[in-house]
């Protein structure tokens, strides 16, 4: 096919494919601007609601009584929504005390709170039966639930992973690892790590997460055995972390592109001191070369409740990471 005034000539299969592109660059953009329309939408609802939770309550209340029906995709939750908000006033506040939002920080901390609580159970079937932990199990709706039904995103946070055991068990053990020096649980999960270290008598422990659910979860779980310990939600990873002496690994060698990165930043940490702990049940991206620059301490026989909920794994390891 020629087009009129000009030498181009393009067969049927050359126009088919130009057309392809187009329509594919026209969908890429079609997305990309309904991202953008469904953020500015969402910060907008957000932003009237905080207005009108400031000057008129009932109003709001009464709005999110109101169908939903604008946007694309699954809609919120109506009944939570209503909830949360109804929540946020059901209390006498003191507007004196600080500014507004703080008073909703409050509420929606206490609301996730309750939420981690009612979807988890206390549990101290595993390796380290002296420290009780909320967590997702077998007994729980949430284990067999669809993730559409579950209200967090990626509960890493809920389960105790073999790594984690290993990690925690081995400080119950050996307590002059931890005892009188500052440590640092990169990828907390659960806490148990962190809760160990306090038990050992640790100097100063912040469990760290960049998943703010996790710390939540982390102290929850300190607070139910009674031990006191700080959180961070900010990324380590790459820091030279000169106030901690300890840093704990649990299970978090499990994509290798990320593990080159986190070996790497582990590996900075030994030359200047640190010591390096890091549990795993064997996940590919703890690779033989890696092993290498590393001491086996110890390794452990995960009990059937962790094998059944982790399949393939019967043990886990503890390992050291020796200055290079």
């Amino acid at each position: 096919m020629a087009f009129a005034g000009t030498n181009v000539s393009l067969s049927q299969p050359d126009i088919t494919q130009k057309l392809t592109e187009r329509i594919d660059d026209l969908k890429q953009r079609i997305a990309a601007w309904g991202k953008r329309i469904r953020r500015y939408t969402e910060r907008s609802t957000r932003f009237n609601q905080n207005r009108l939770f400031q000057s008129d309550q009932k109003r709001l209340y009464e709005s999110l009584e109101r169908p939903m029906v604008s946007g694309t995709g699954p809609a919120p939750n109506q009944a939570d929504t209503v909830a949360f908000w109804r929540g946020l006033w059901s209390e006498p506040v003191n507007h004196s005390e600080g500014p507004w939002t703080e008073v909703v920080a409050r509420k929606m901390l206490k609301n996730l709170t309750a939420q981690i609580v009612r979807h988890t159970v206390a549990s101290r079937q595993h390796l380290t039966p002296e420290i009780a932990l909320r967590l997702i199990t077998p007994s729980c709706p949430l284990w067999s639930a669809p993730v559409e039904d579950s209200p967090f995103k990626d509960p890493f946070w809920a389960f105790y992973w073999p790594g984690g055991q290993a990690t925690a068990r081995y400080i119950l053990d050996n307590k002059q690892v931890v005892q009188n020096r500052v440590v640092l649980d990169v990828g907390c999960g659960c806490g148990a790590g962190s809760i160990a270290a306090a038990f050992m008598e640790a100097k100063r422990v912040v469990a760290n997460d960049t998943d703010e659910v996790a710390v939540m979860a982390s102290q929850i779980n300190a607070e139910l055995n009674g031990i006191k310990i700080e959180t961070s939600t900010e990324d380590m990873i790459g820091r030279r972390c000169e106030e901690f002496e300890v840093v704990l690994i649990g299970d978090m060698f499990y994509d290798e592109e990320f593990a080159k990165v986190l070996f790497e930043w582990l590996k900075a940490l030994t030359r200047n001191g640190k010591t390096v702990l890091i549990g795993d049940p064997g996940r590919h991206g703890l690779t033989h070369s890696k092993r290498e620059h590393l001491s086996l301490l110890a390794t452990y026989q995960l009990p059937k409740e962790t094998c059944l909920e982790n399949h393939g794994y019967t043990d886990t390891t503890l390992w050291r990471l020796n200055k290079t």
